[in-house]
């Protein structure tokens, strides 16, 4: 979310001093900064995703809109295999699991690995303020494991680098 102008100006020094970038983004701008003259300097996208549906994304990513952040996703995802590079930039997505969206995180699975995605981070809300303690799944074990472990056999044999949680006791 940073002006053109810098972003520009940090393309130039990343190719100037051959250092390559890993960013984590909500997706938007996919398609405006990454193009095929900076994909070479690439290292990692991680897109942050917390709703495998319009609904609960737009309540979890400020009405956001799903369908844009997939469509640049899968723009990101078609130009980092079509450039002949030495070094393919690497995919992956964030999930942030709370009391909304557990019950579609197993969705969500199914939903990225479509894109071929390098790795996958999940962590649980970090409750920094009272009005978060509600989408807390502390204290929900039943709800949690439950799909947990349905989105965890789908990840089995995907060859997909995994950061996750483990189950709930």
């Amino acid at each position: 979310m940073v002006p053109d102008q810098l972003w520009n100006r940090l393309a130039e020094h990343l190719d100037r001093y051959h250092v390559l970038m890993t960013c984590v983004t909500n997706g938007y701008f996919l398609r405006r900064r990454l193009t095929e003259k900076v994909l070479p300097l690439v290292d990692t996208i991680t897109v942050s995703i917390d709703g495998a549906t319009e609904d609960v994304f737009a309540q979890n990513r400020g009405n956001g809109r799903l369908s844009v952040v997939l469509d640049n996703v899968k723009y990101f995802n078609d130009l980092r295999h079509k450039l002949p590079l030495a070094r393919r930039p690497r995919l992956g997505f964030s999930w942030t699991l709370k009391r909304n969206n557990i019950h579609e995180f197993p969705e969500f699975i199914r939903l990225i690995k479509r894109f071929d995605p390098t790795l996958l981070y999940v962590r649980h809300l970090f409750v920094f303020r009272e009005k978060d303690q509600e989408q807390s799944l502390l204290g929900q074990p039943d709800l949690t494991n439950r799909y947990l472990r349905e989105a965890y056999a789908l990840l089995e044999g995907s060859g997909i680098k995994l950061d996750v949680p483990p189950l709930m006791k």
